[in-house]
C-alpha cells in the first residue's frame, strides 16, 4: 500500500510548529517542518538530506514536493510537511490541485496575536521552545514599541486572502483547524483522525506557547489605545485576547 501524503497549510505564527512535531514524534508519521525554510537544519529530516538533493527545490519546486512525498524510510505510512502559500507558489498550488495530497489547513483566527507574535519573534530571534520550557524573563517582558495601523490592517487582508485561497482552491480531502484547537490539543487528534490513525497512549512533545493571551500586554503602553482603536473600528476587539 502506497504512503499517505499530507500537508499542513497555514501561515507564520499560528500553530504549525507545535503540530507538526508532535505529529513528526508520532509514530509512522515522517514529518518535515518547512520544506521551503531557508534554513534546513532542523526544518528537513536528516535522511532525506542524507539520500536526496535538497538544491531540487531551487531548481524545481513542484518537482522537490513530489521527491519529498516520494521518500518514505521504512516503518512509515505517512509523509507530510507545512507550507505557505508565499514561500513557494507554484508548489503549493500543485498540492492544492493534487487530490491524493490531504490537507490540514490551520489557522490563526486572531490576527492580532499572530501579528504581535511574529513581531516579538523577529525583534527577540526566539521562534519557538521545546515544550516544557519557558521563555526567560527578557523575553516575556519584551513590548513591541510601535504599533503601525496600517500595516496591521494590511497583514488582515493579506491572511485573509490566504485562508480564503487555501479552502477555495483545496482540491480532495481537506480540513480545517484554528490554533485555539492546537492549544487545547484537539487539533492533534483531529489530524490523527483525517490522516486514519489512532491517538497514542501519550502524546508526544511539541512545541510551548511563549506568550501570554493577554494580547494587548505584547505592546508597549504608549501604543496600547492605538491597538485598541484600530482593532474596534475593524470590528474585532475580541483580538485584544487569546485562549
Amino acid at each position: 500500500m502506497d504512503h499517505v501524503k499530507f500537508v499542513i497549510l497555514s501561515s507564520a505564527r499560528s500553530g504549525t510548529s507545535h503540530l507538526s512535531v508532535t505529529l513528526a514524534n508520532t509514530q509512522s508519521i515522517y514529518c518535515h517542518g518547512e520544506i521551503f525554510h531557508a534554513d534546513i537544519t532542523w526544518h528537513i529530516k536528516e535522511e532525506y538530506k542524507a539520500e536526496r538533493d535538497v538544491g531540487l527545490r531551487d531548481r524545481d519546486p513542484v518537482a522537490y514536493v513530489e521527491d519529498i512525498y516520494s521518500f518514505c524510510p521504512p516503518g512509515n505510512t505517512h509523509v507530510g510537511f507545512k507550507l505557505w502559500r508565499s514561500q513557494a507558489p507554484e508548489a503549493c498550488d500543485s498540492i492544492l490541485r493534487d487530490a491524493s495530497v490531504r490537507k490540514i489547513i490551520l489557522e490563526r483566527e486572531n490576527r492580532l496575536a499572530a501579528y504581535s507574535s511574529g513581531a516579538k519573534a523577529q525583534t527577540s530571534g526566539i521562534w519557538n521552545l521545546v515544550e516544557g520550557r519557558k521563555p526567560n524573563a527578557a523575553y516575556a517582558a519584551r513590548s513591541i514599541e510601535t504599533f503601525n495601523a496600517a500595516g496591521f490592517l494590511n497583514f488582515v487582508k493579506t491572511q485573509d486572502n490566504l485562508f480564503r485561497y487555501y479552502s477555495r482552491n483545496a482540491n480532495g480531502p481537506a480540513i480545517r483547524v484554528t490554533y485555539n484547537d492546537v492549544v487545547d490539543n484537539s487539533a492533534y487528534e483531529t489530524s490523527l483522525r483525517f490522516l486514519g490513525l489512532a491517538m497514542p497512549d501519550e502524546r508526544p512533545r511539541g512545541k510551548t506557547k511563549l506568550n501570554s493571551s493577554d494580547i494587548l500586554s505584547r505592546f508597549a503602553e504608549s501604543e496600547r489605545a492605538k491597538v485598541v482603536k484600530t482593532v474596534t473600528e475593524a470590528g474585532h476587539p475580541e483580538w485584544l485576547a487569546e485562549a
